[in-house]
Formats: C-alpha cells, structure tokens, sequence
C-alpha cells in the first residue's frame, strides 16, 4: 500500500507543477486556461492513471507476465475516454485546436510518463 501512496502523492505533485507551469504559459500568452477542458483534462488524467496503477498493483504478483499488456490496456482506457469525453467537445468546430490538444496531451503524456517509471519499478521489485 505504501507503493500506491506514493504514487498518488508522486503523480499530484508532478501534474500540479506542471498544471501551474501550463496555467503560467497560457496567461502570459494571454490565453483564458479555463477553455479547453483544461482543467477536467488534468483531473481526469490523473483519476484513470491512478486508477491504472491501482490495478497494476494489485495484478501486479498473479499477473507478472501480462503486465506489459495490461498495462497497454490501461493505455486503451485513457485514449478512451479522451475520444468519449473529450473528443466531441475538441471536435465541435471541425478541427483540433493546439491549446486543446496540448490541454490534454500534457497531463496525458506527464501521466504516462509517471506512469511508466513507477510500473517498471514495481515489476523489477524482487520483494
């Protein structure tokens, strides 16, 4: 369990620095950060990475051998809900702008990113 905290605590703290980071980008570019799904963007990234996690740590010992696909089908899950939550409204006008493909490809690839190292850890974990 210790593992999970972490992780939660870890992945926080790298999306909220680098939420802040984006906020900073968009307001000296004088861009409204509140359009674009940003916000939901992050927090939904970080609830089904968590929730990814979660369930790789607890498959993690049946499991050892398939955790690479599992992991990939955690990878399904948020592509997912990009296109059933967030893909409409991105899509509404015709076309994918970058302040909203960053909105979500941002947090997404920090998660991955977060995500990754820490599984890699936990498979590689003798205990």
């Amino acid at each position: 369990m210790k593992a999970i905290r972490n992780f939660v605590v870890l992945l926080a703290l790298v999306l909220g620095i680098a939420m802040l980071l984006h906020i900073g980008v968009l307001v000296l570019d004088q861009q409204n950060w509140m359009e674009h799904l940003f916000l939901e963007s992050y927090i939904a990234n970080y609830l089904v990475t968590v929730l990814i996690f979660v369930l790789l740590y607890i498959w993690r010992i049946k499991y050892h051998n398939q955790i690479g696909f599992l992991f990939l089908g955690g990878t399904l899950l948020k592509f997912a809900v990009f296109f059933v939550f967030f893909a409409p409204t991105y899509r509404a006008d015709d076309k994918i702008q970058t302040l909203e493909f960053l909105a979500f490809f941002v947090p997404y690839a920090l998660c991955l990113l977060v995500e990754t190292w820490r599984i890699i850890r936990l498979v590689n974990d003798k205990k």
